[in-house]
């Protein structure tokens, strides 16, 4: 399965949301970039629960406001430089980016840009631009970057405005007139996942589950249509398979009950939590009989397969997969 895959999708889905609303990032940009110029881009929820799969698809209308227009999502309002020459920029433009809704020409290279996605931050510095502002998941809960952002700033460091959601790779590449970057970007993370496979040829006999519960009342085991749970088949790790004989083909996760956790049982269970110490067995006394190994992932590597972009996946397979194998005492 080729990781980068995933982040191609032209529909982008995600789970555990809780974000600003589109109206409200307008208007924090509003406020802080009043003379920036660019296209709105907002999304829609269809569903709130934390564990339940939430998707958001880019739109086309504008929204003025004090005589300016605002980009919410894919990120045109401050430009940066990488290894990609301006001529070679300047030919990409203008772009005509494709989504549900129509389509959507950027004319020139953005000077300006806020990225408003779920990783989209990351997504945007790889490709050598440095935003003056972000939202989506791309911070702590302090509003700190993550280190693997912090890396790739330069100059002023963005402005955080909040959570909200994501954007794909691939047309953000094109938006930005990086394409042929954004495609390295993505070959680069196919021979990374390719040198995990060649050092751990274990993993392919291996079961593995991630897992979120949040109050001990239900556990959600998620699936490969999740980043959380794509990133350990990506390692060649197979999931429980009495757990996914309940996927409907379509959720991102798998609701199990405290007296059927049985059903995730297997070599390895990777709890996302903020305890490094978390013990499952602590609430519910089951997890006593199962013979796998649990991990708790934590931090900076629980958001990094959680956000999901190439430069976060490169942080947890140098971080966590260490972590893994040590787990499974390989």
């Amino acid at each position: 399965m080729r990781f980068s895959s995933l982040l191609r999708a032209e529909r982008i889905t995600l789970s555990s949301l809780r974000g600003h609303r589109a109206a409200l990032i307008v208007g924090i940009l509003a406020t802080l970039l009043p003379s920036a110029g660019v296209a709105l881009l907002y999304g829609r929820e269809f569903a709130n629960d934390p564990a339940s799969a939430v998707e958001w698809i880019p739109a086309v209308p504008s929204l003025a406001l004090n005589g300016s227009i605002f980009v919410v999502a894919i990120a045109v309002i401050v430009g940066g430089a990488d290894n990609t020459s301006a001529d070679t920029i300047d030919a990409a433009f203008p772009v005509t980016v494709e989504h549900e809704f129509g389509e959507t020409v950027v004319a020139e290279e953005p000077q300006r840009v806020v990225t408003l996605g779920w990783g989209d931050l990351d997504n945007v510095l790889a490709l050598g631009i440095t935003p003056v502002g972000f939202a989506g998941t791309s911070a702590d809960d302090n509003g700190s970057l993550f280190p693997w952002s912090a890396e790739l700033v330069t100059g002023e460091e963005p402005v955080y405005l909040g959570s909200n959601t994501e954007f794909d790779l691939e047309r953000l590449a094109a938006a930005l007139g990086r394409e042929e970057a954004g495609e390295k970007l993505l070959s680069d993370l196919d021979d990374r996942f390719a040198a995990v496979y060649a050092d751990h040829p274990e993993f392919a006999d291996t079961t593995a589950a991630t897992v979120i519960t949040y109050d001990a009342t239900a556990y959600y085991v998620f699936t490969a249509l999740d980043g959380r749970g794509a990133f350990v088949e990506a390692l060649g790790f197979t999931p429980p398979e009495a757990t996914m004989a309940r996927h409907d083909g379509e959720s991102f996760s798998v609701t199990v009950s405290p007296e059927e956790v049985a059903l995730f049982d297997g070599d390895l269970v990777m709890f996302m939590t903020e305890e490094p110490d978390f013990d499952p067995a602590e609430d519910n006394a089951l997890f006593d009989r199962f013979d796998a190994e649990f991990l708790a992932v934590t931090g900076a590597d629980r958001w990094a397969i959680s956000i999901n972009n190439p430069v976060s996946i490169t942080y947890a397979l140098d971080s966590l997969v260490p972590d893994i194998a040590a787990a499974l005492g390989r």
